[in-house]
């Protein structure tokens, strides 16, 4: 496959993935994903990687490489990743009863934004639409409405830039969010609330208990381009009113901080990289708190209120 444009990068695969095809073709490679139908017995397993770090609420264990600097990322299932320490190379073993799409699941989340921190890209963990020609994030923890918030947009029409990994760029001076895939990844409670059914919308895979909304076709879009940032919202836990309100520099940094792409595997120069993106942020972008109900339906109503503070430009 020939390389496609994903979070600002040239992707190149030696398998068809579906998320891959819809998107545009990219000028170079600078990663390229290797996938074998292989399990954990594969050779790319060795006696000699050493832990590095255990994100048990994602059933991951990551592994540093001591000789070679590369690691592996092994989830409870038997997939594997190996990623090269400078993040140009990732190869995959898929464990047996696994398909390449249960695979390329993980592969375009948790271990591409990993492989953006590896190459200096700063993220966070956060959707992102198109409003007036701006990007607008929705910053927060798993469970807080980031796609959600995504899918409702875009039954409103709005273009959506990515839903779960969201990468940072700075272009002339401007900071800029970078497009991902064009799907949005949603629970049957979110689907049910947007689409009246949670069999409204297909399943991710069918090992996977998630659905999807397609923005490759049909009457919801995706943005191909890298649009300046114009606003952070970062949410909290969902609580029992709406609540929205400005947060002043140094409340904005550290809950910008709290919601970085991988913040537990990053190493102190990783970390020094991103707390200087964020500084910027905070300088140049409005960053807001913004908190959901339990009631579903009280997303579209956030959506329209916030569209409107950025259909002009005007920050109100």
């Amino acid at each position: 496959m020939s390389a496609r444009r994903l979070y600002g990068l040239g992707i190149e695969a030696d398998a068809p993935i579906a998320a891959l095809l819809d998107l545009p073709p990219a000028p170079r490679c600078d990663v390229r994903w290797s996938f074998r139908p292989a399990g954990p017995e594969s050779d790319l397993v060795d006696a000699t990687w050493l832990e590095y770090r255990r994100v048990e609420e994602s059933c991951l264990r990551v592994h540093h490489h001591a000789g070679h600097g590369m690691y592996r990322m092994a989830y409870d299932d038997g997939t594997i990743f190996v990623v090269d320490a400078d993040g140009t190379h990732v190869r995959a073993a898929t464990p047996s009863g696994a398909t390449l799409e249960d695979t390329a699941t993980y592969l375009l989340g948790p271990v591409m934004g990993f492989v953006l921190r590896l190459r200096g890209v700063t993220c966070l963990h956060a959707s992102a639409i198109a409003i007036d020609g701006r990007a607008v994030a929705f910053a927060g923890h798993a469970g807080s409405g980031k796609s959600t918030l995504a899918a409702a947009f875009a039954r409103l029409g709005h273009a959506v830039l990515s839903e779960d990994v969201t990468a940072l760029a700075v272009d002339h001076g401007v900071l800029h969010v970078e497009p991902s895939y064009p799907c949005v990844r949603l629970w049957d409670e979110s689907v049910t609330a947007l689409f009246g059914a949670a069999d409204a919308l297909p399943l991710i895979t069918p090992n996977w208990d998630k659905r999807f909304l397609g923005l490759a076709r049909g009457p919801h879009r995706f943005e191909e381009r890298r649009l300046p940032l114009a606003a952070i919202y970062l949410l909290g836990d969902r609580s029992g009113e709406r609540v929205m309100t400005d947060l002043d520099p140094s409340a904005a940094l550290m809950g910008l901080v709290e919601r970085a792409y991988s913040v537990h595997l990053i190493d102190p120069a990783m970390r020094a990289r991103e707390f200087d993106v964020f500084a910027r942020v905070v300088e140049d972008i409005p960053v807001r708190a913004l908190s959901l109900t339990d009631e579903l339906a009280d997303v579209s109503r956030w959506c329209r209120e916030i569209a409107r503070r950025h259909e002009t430009h005007a920050e109100v």
